[in-house]
């Protein structure tokens, strides 16, 4: 049975961050990463649940910093905000997503609406990527964050069922473990900095 998957920012991160392929992340870094991906309809529904050690706004800079998101997510050509409003922002990304063998160019154009600190929403407006909505909410739990994502986009890619949801939840486990990385790298260099 082949059913259709939507290769999108919204199935990638970042939710995130939307479309990007992670590097390799051990399986010990990602065991606390939970993710489910399922099928409504013609939707293919994403939900992933990370703690993170760090303040609700160390984990805010890295999720929306949208000009520099190609720096750390392998797989984004290109990323930047085209419009921005104190709590609005479009944002233009290109990339590829491998799978594979096979290469799949994107083109994103996304609103992302921002409650600092709390939540994050973020919808298709163009490019090759044109339905889809994630949201991304962060939970303050003693000296952690939890992020909480939940996406959801409309097939346009025919995939084998099982390869494709097992690699779709995979690269996203991987890619949610890739921005903790992040998060605690530029919290051990402003450390190391504020240190000197």
């Amino acid at each position: 049975m082949n059913v259709p998957i939507r290769f999108s920012r919204f199935i990638f991160v970042a939710a995130i961050c939307h479309a990007a392929y992670a590097q390799d992340v051990p399986a010990a870094v990602q065991s606390d990463v939970h993710v489910d991906v399922r099928h409504e309809g013609n939707a293919v529904l994403i939900d992933v649940s990370m703690p993170v050690n760090a303040s609700p706004r160390q984990v805010w800079q890295v999720l929306t910093d949208y000009n520099h998101m190609a720096s750390f997510f392998p797989g984004i050509n290109s990323s930047r905000a085209i419009q921005q409003s104190p709590d609005r922002i479009r944002v233009e990304q290109t990339g590829v997503v491998n799978f594979g063998l096979l290469r799949f160019p994107f083109e994103s154009v996304r609103d992302v609406t921002l409650q600092p600190y709390q939540e994050i929403r973020s919808e298709a407006v163009g490019g090759t990527i044109t339905s889809g909505f994630a949201h991304t909410r962060l939970i303050e739990r003693g000296n952690a964050t939890i992020i909480e994502y939940r996406s959801e986009s409309v097939p346009n890619i025919q995939l084998p069922f099982g390869l494709g949801m097992n690699t779709v939840a995979a690269r996203t486990r991987e890619q949610f473990a890739q921005l903790r990385q992040e998060i605690y790298r530029r919290m051990e260099t402003a450390a190391h900095t504020s240190g000197k």
